[in-house]
């Protein structure tokens, strides 16, 4: 794609009533104030304000690109936002001035959908990442083999072998008569080797993964996951929904806490490089309490919003930092596996992941009835919100039925459906009656149609994706990037989602160009509609009592072609009034830190 910055100056002056004595400490603000700069002494702002002035400042609040003149902060938060003479009227005598120049302002971005930690480290990964290849098949098992054998000839007895593969592996193992258990056991036979579905939904794990991991044959199917299983009902390698949890936090137990520590950072860095300020974490390589501790020691613990998973019976999940519970359930699975719940069988059954019974061609239903009325009880119950992955539409359909038994509730602010890429027009409109918000991720629109349409009935894509469809009936929208966040040393792989790729896919949707929507559309779910959604009401607008957090892009996005979107980055990136990012690339001379 054409790649295009425009670096634009930026200039500010310290002014006041009776112009205030500049003080050489205070030369650091000239181009960027110091009362937005991290690691000034409290005493060197005081209760200054800041009066960002001369620019085109996007509230957020509607989604068109209509603009205010200024902005004024004081202690981190938005006092106005209006015309310059209303916002410096406003303005107490002792502040700063910053000379927008014509730059665009816009509300931080909040990604309301990610999984922030990293699956497994650089050094134990052989091959290409799936951000290469999929959605397609991925490795076959020659290609697998050509990659396992030889680093289990090399690595120490006991390391791990990590590769990712896509479905294509499934089809060659069932064709070959060998179970993935059997066919990685032979490339490994002392590593423990954990082959991982780039959706995230599925593994395919050794004997040795599968000893030290605690799953052992003929145990039960666990809540929410399924075993696979050969004609004896052993383990045949396997591992669907919450079955690959034991595989997943053993991988991950093998990280430590300072490891994951600097990924985090390292993803909450790139992300604000972004103009992306708040991302809502759902926690799933390791335990609640773990992700709490490593939270507790980022640089800023605040760039991610924990979500809990509800992993087995009767699990309560903890509120997080701001008091708020918000917990997630799975009712399907992915069309990778062929796990998406659906209403028509999926066309070539011969692809199937093999010795899953509980699969009889229409997905994986992963929670009963009463297991979704117990989470929907115990959010009403204890409040905060319950976020339901469903992509199938039977996934969607088991959500909306459980949601309409309770005409009691009021679920608008109490339930989000998560992707629901197979939703009908139909199903649209009964969630608009309940009020949820569905998540939509940009990334989904490239990814799930070509599956969908490689193995489901037409009847179930004709309609799919639904974007602008959304608005039309009234539903609202929120923006994610459902990624996993990778390991740092590995330069090949963004450390972070582009948020800019997600808002390019919404308003061209390559496969549904009816759902297309525009950029302030797109801008207005990723800000205000996914603070909506994750419960974070001090976020997503610039507006009078919200946070001062917000971020100048390196180009006005309403201005450009959606091919440049992509290649966005934040000049300054501002959270609660303190820096969080600087790019002095974009600006003049006078910036010094």
């Amino acid at each position: 794609m054409r790649l295009l910055f425009l670096l634009l100056s930026l200039a500010a002056t310290a002014a006041s009533a009776a112009p205030p004595t500049i003080s050489s400490s205070e030369l650091v603000g000239l181009s960027v104030p110091v009362c937005t700069g991290d690691g000034i002494p409290s005493t060197l702002c005081g209760g200054r304000d800041v009066v960002y002035y001369g620019g085109r400042i996007w509230t957020g609040v509607v989604d068109e690109p209509v603009f205010e003149q200024a902005m004024l902060v004081r202690a981190g938060t938005v006092v106005i936002v209006g015309t310059s003479a209303q916002v410096t009227a406003a303005a107490r005598p002792s502040r700063y001035l910053v000379n927008l120049q014509g730059r665009v302002v816009l509300p931080g971005l909040v990604d309301a959908h990610s999984h922030v930690a990293m699956l497994a480290l650089k050094r134990w990964t052989v091959g290409p990442h799936p951000s290469t290849w999929a959605p397609t098949g991925g490795p076959s098992m020659t290609d697998i083999a050509a990659l396992v054998g030889p680093r289990a000839a090399t690595a120490p007895p006991g390391e791990p072998i990590v590769v990712f593969y896509g479905a294509q592996l499934y089809g060659e193992l069932r064709a070959a008569g060998i179970t993935a258990r059997a066919f990685l056991d032979a490339l490994a036979p002392r590593n423990p080797v954990y082959a991982l579905e780039w959706s995230g939904h599925a593994q395919a794990v050794n004997s040795v993964a599968l000893d030290e991991s605690g799953l052992r044959d003929y145990q039960p199917d666990p809540y929410g996951g399924w075993v696979g299983r050969d004609a004896l009902g052993r383990h045949n390698g396997l591992l669907q929904e919450f079955a690959v949890l034991p595989a997943v936090e053993m991988l991950s137990s093998r990280i430590s806490d300072a490891e994951y520590v600097v990924q985090h950072d390292a993803y909450a860095a790139a992300s604000a490089a972004r103009g992306l300020t708040t991302t809502a974490n759902v926690v799933f390589v390791y335990s609640d309490e773990r992700d709490r501790d490593i939270r507790a020691a980022m640089r800023r613990p605040g760039a991610m919003v924990p979500v809990c998973i509800i992993t087995h019976s009767g699990k309560l999940c903890s509120a997080g930092p701001d008091g708020v519970v918000r917990r997630k359930v799975f009712a399907d699975g992915t069309p990778v596996a062929r796990s998406a719940f659906v209403s028509i069988p999926y066309l070539p059954t011969a692809a199937m992941p093999e010795g899953f019974p509980a699969n009889t061609g229409l997905g994986l239903r992963n929670m009963s009835e009463a297991q979704f009325d117990w989470a929907l009880q115990d959010t009403v119950t204890r409040g905060g919100q319950l976020l339901v992955h469903a992509i199938g539409d039977a996934g969607v359909e088991q959500t909306l039925s459980r949601l309409e038994a309770r005409p009691d509730v009021d679920w608008s602010g109490k339930v989000t459906l998560e992707h629901a890429n197979m939703a009908s027009p139909s199903q649209v409109a009964r969630a608009a009656a309940l009020g949820i918000t569905f998540v939509r991720e940009g990334t989904h629109l490239v990814l799930l149609p070509p599956m969908m349409m490689e193995v489901n009935d037409p009847a179930l894509y004709a309609q799919a994706e639904p974007l602008r469809s959304l608005y039309a009936a009234g539903v609202p929208l929120a923006l994610g990037s459902d990624a996993f966040g990778s390991d740092p040393l590995d330069t090949g792989v963004p450390v972070a989602p582009n948020p800019w790729l997600d808002v390019m896919l919404t308003v061209v949707n390559p496969y549904y160009r009816q759902e297309a929507i525009s950029v302030a559309q797109a801008l207005g779910a990723y800000t205000r509609g996914s603070a909506r959604a994750r419960l974070l009401p001090n976020l997503g607008t610039l507006a009078p009592g919200k946070d001062a957090t917000f971020f100048l892009p390196s180009v006005d996005p309403f201005s450009v072609t959606p091919d440049v979107l992509p290649a966005i980055t934040s000049c300054l990136t501002v959270v609660s009034g303190s820096k969080a990012h600087l790019d002095r690339g974009c600006f003049g001379v006078g910036v010094l830190q």
